[in-house]
């Protein structure tokens, strides 16, 4: 595990030695983290993407059917599952006795500024400046790390990050 694995969640200390644990545990341990969008529960789970040998996978409430074919393979394998949600009101209470669930509090609005600028200069490389101003630009309308990242992937100049962020008002984020 890499020295700096989950350094730039902020807060969560006691939570985030749980996951160093989970994650170094010889048995497998599942964690649901839970809670309203600009929680870190995205951010942990990009980060746990990033240790040796992981793989993240994305499921919405489409199914996932994976059929080659009409063969099946049995590979034994010790897995932990990492997975997060909004909300488990709708989750059946034989699934969630199989995690540990964690209900996790979203980050005021400057947590987040300060929380993305790290995540953008440590984890993409950004300038300081640019990183935080990309984090204050995407506070105006939105708290997701997600988000953020996405306009780090994309910009390497303030011009860049204002064409775009103005580009998602007018397209994406009309209501």
């Amino acid at each position: 595990m890499s020295p700096d694995f989950l350094d730039v969640v902020e807060g969560y200390d006691d939570l985030k030695a749980v996951i160093k644990r989970i994650v170094v545990n010889e048995e497998p341990i599942h964690v649901l983290l839970v809670g309203p969008p600009s929680t870190a529960k995205s951010l942990m789970l990009m980060e746990i993407e990033r240790l040796p040998n992981s793989v993240f996978i994305t499921i919405g409430t489409a199914t996932l059917v994976v059929s080659i074919h009409r063969v099946r393979v049995d590979v034994p394998m010790k897995v932990w599952v990492f997975a997060a949600a909004n909300r488990i009101d709708r989750l059946p209470r034989e699934l969630l006795d199989r995690f540990w669930v964690f209900n996790l509090r979203a980050y005021t609005k400057d947590e987040y500024v300060r929380i993305v600028t790290n995540i953008l200069v440590k984890r993409y490389g950004k300038d300081p400046k640019l990183a935080r101003y990309i984090a204050e630009k995407v506070s105006e309308y939105s708290l997701s790390a997600s988000e953020a990242i996405r306009y780090a992937k994309l910009c390497n100049d303030k011009q860049c990050v204002d064409q775009t962020h103005e580009s998602l008002i007018k397209y994406l984020l009309r209501t």
